[in-house]
């Protein structure tokens, strides 16, 4: 298992990483996960394309070109979700677009698999809290022939049944009692950021 240096926030320093990402989820994961690292990520760190399309590169090019001329590559984030290999080589083609081959991405939730960002987020619960996803998971079940909740109603669902909201209503990962930040599929993720950090 990943072991994660306890880190005093005092001796923090500022990241220069920028990241592209999918949304406001994505981007309080990533900014915890560095601060476990000892960075510190601000809004400032990352532009949110509110969701993934074809257009994916193209909506975050001008904030990407503007860190390219101050000396800065940006990385890429995004969902595999249910194809793994096709959204990196879409990712990859919209990026070539550019002239930006080489931009390194990431695609959650372990640059392997398919799946999503909240894929991950589980993948942390410890085993005395599955119960409540697992309700979850049954709630959706008995609602054969409606509109099933998705994964982020699950997170929120879990989150504020947890106590883990913030007043922003994004989740805080702080407590270890709620999220094993050192699960087997995590260290993909923390050595990619290690390279950027």
């Amino acid at each position: 298992m990943l072991s994660i240096p306890k880190l005093k926030l005092d001796r923090m320093a500022t990241s220069l990483i920028y990241c592209v990402v999918e949304g406001k989820s994505d981007k309080v994961f990533i900014t915890h996960i560095a601060s476990l690292l000892g960075k510190t990520l601000t809004k400032n760190n990352f532009y949110d394309s509110k969701g993934y399309d074809s257009k994916y590169i193209e909506h975050a090019f001008p904030f990407i070109d503007e860190k390219l001329k101050t000396g800065f590559k940006p990385v890429i984030f995004a969902d595999a979700d249910s194809n793994f290999q096709g959204r990196l080589k879409d990712i990859t083609d919209q990026l070539a677009e550019f002239n930006l081959t080489g931009t390194p991405v990431y695609l959650f939730p372990n640059h392997n698999s398919n799946g999503e960002l909240e894929d991950l987020i589980f993948s942390t619960v410890p085993a005395p809290h599955n119960n409540i996803l697992t309700c979850f998971d049954n709630y959706n079940n008995c609602i054969t022939g409606y509109t099933k909740a998705d994964n982020k109603s699950k997170l929120y669902a879990y989150s504020q049944a947890t106590n883990q909201l913030t007043r922003e209503n994004t989740t805080d990962f702080k407590s270890n009692t709620f999220w094993n930040l050192t699960q087997a599929n995590l260290p993909s993720l923390y050595a990619f950021l290690q390279n950027y950090l």
